[in-house]
């Protein structure tokens, strides 16, 4: 999966992983077919969509558009937000399996 499987986090729990994709390689932003490109490259089975509206990084990711985004967010399954780093600085394998693993 070029460097993502790492990242893919088996559990016997019911887990649903997202991909949102913001950006098109130009830095515009993502359409649909970004995202089937996106997941297409990396091999990914889950679900990944495109922002083509620009709501994800105000709400969700590093306002600093100087450097690429990534993000990551732990939803409970009560909808609790669990785990969130905006700049993805402090996110590991580790921790986002942990935030995972101990989500209701």
């Amino acid at each position: 999966m070029n460097g993502l499987n790492d990242w893919y986090i088996s559990t016997d729990e019911d887990v649903e992983v997202i991909n949102v994709v913001v950006e098109d390689t130009q830095r515009n932003p993502a359409q649909p077919d970004d995202a089937l490109e996106w997941a297409t490259y990396h091999g990914l089975t889950w679900v990944t969509v495109a922002d083509h509206e620009e709501t994800w990084v105000p709400v969700w990711g590093d306002p600093d558009d100087s450097k690429p985004q990534q993000s990551y967010t732990v939803l409970g399954s009560d909808g609790v937000i669990v785990y969130h780093d905006k700049r993805a600085d402090g996110s590991t394998v580790g921790t986002v399996t942990s935030a995972v693993e101990s989500a209701p």
